[in-house]
């Protein structure tokens, strides 16, 4: 018993010695990033109005944060790009104020410019290049934004069968419900949507987005969330708390719901939730053909994440 108890007084003194002298290893602790929105992306390239496949090509991209509120980077702040249907040699770059430039300049308004050496067209699907900004304060705190922009004038091989590796890997909405049964306007629910990533590779950066929601909104949250990998064949939830309109008509309320990552295009699908509405309706007695109680029906509609279409739905 006495050895027993030296043992252990010998390993805490040991730990409280390499505690003192700051010799414990550290573990770093990933940044916990608040979510951005309303960025918006343009760009111009140089010199040129069509990028036949294989050619190489150089571009400005411009971001405009005059409508992210407060959440703003500054001049050398980073951004990470990825890309399908473009080959990409250099993945980093910094933020440039555009402060002086008449066009495209703004004190909320950067830049960054990719030159040709780093950019070819490969013609195997549109070239879209998506845009990941992360900064942080002197408090601290880290932000990021996303968003992404297709080079239209990127000509694309048709009936090329083959694939960069970005293009194996897949996302799909594999399922979402509501956790109430009788939706009723004003009411708030809570949305769950599981994604799986049925590609060939890993999915990084997962952004699961409600882009565009008039009727029913996001309930005091940002309207996106981001899943750090999702390994290939895997599935994962994420919860949205929501709010219907407080003067609303029955039927189904449609809710866009877009995915992408940093391999993976964005795509998006409509979910349709139904919710028993007063606006646009007389008042009925209890002898009403309407039924009692009502059940939400989701529906959705006919979508393709990675080269496979599905028809399906949830009542």
């Amino acid at each position: 018993m006495k050895k027993r108890k030296f043992a252990g007084g010998a390993l805490a003194l040991a730990l409280a010695l390499l505690l003192t002298l700051g010799l414990f290893p550290q573990f770093p602790v990933e940044a916990a990033y608040t979510n951005v929105e309303g960025m918006k992306i343009s760009y111009q390239l140089d010199g040129v109005t069509s990028v036949a496949k294989g050619m190489p090509f150089g571009a400005t991209f411009y971001f405009d944060f005059s409508n992210t509120g407060e959440y703003v980077p500054s001049d050398g702040d980073k951004v990470t790009v990825s890309a399908s249907g473009v080959a990409l040699s250099q993945k980093t770059f910094t933020l440039s104020s555009t402060t002086g430039d008449e066009e495209n300049g703004g004190e909320d308004k950067f830049s960054i410019y990719i030159p040709e050496q780093y950019m070819t067209n490969t013609g195997r699907s549109p070239a879209t290049l998506k845009f990941t900004v992360t900064w942080e304060r002197s408090d601290g705190s880290s932000y990021r934004a996303y968003g992404q922009k297709t080079i239209t004038e990127c000509v694309v091989e048709e009936g090329t069968s083959s694939e960069s590796p970005e293009e194996k890997s897949g996302l799909m909405v594999e399922n979402y419900s509501v956790n109430k049964q009788d939706l009723r306007e004003g009411n708030t629910f809570d949305l769950a949507i599981t994604i799986k990533n049925n590609g060939q590779t890993a999915c990084n950066n997962v952004a699961v987005v409600l882009p565009t929601l008039e009727q029913i909104t996001v309930n005091g949250k940002l309207n996106a969330q981001v899943i750090d990998s999702l390994a290939a064949g895997a599935t994962a939830t994420v919860t949205f708390p929501m709010i219907c309109a407080a003067s609303m008509t029955t039927g189904n309320v449609s809710i866009p719901i877009a995915v992408s990552s940093d391999e993976v295009a964005e795509k998006t699908t409509n979910a349709f939730v139904y919710v028993t509405g007063t606006a646009g309706t007389e008042s009925e007695s209890p002898s009403s053909e309407q039924p009692t109680e009502m059940k939400p029906v989701i529906i959705l509609e006919s979508y393709d994440y990675g080269g496979q279409a599905v028809l399906g739905g949830k009542e």
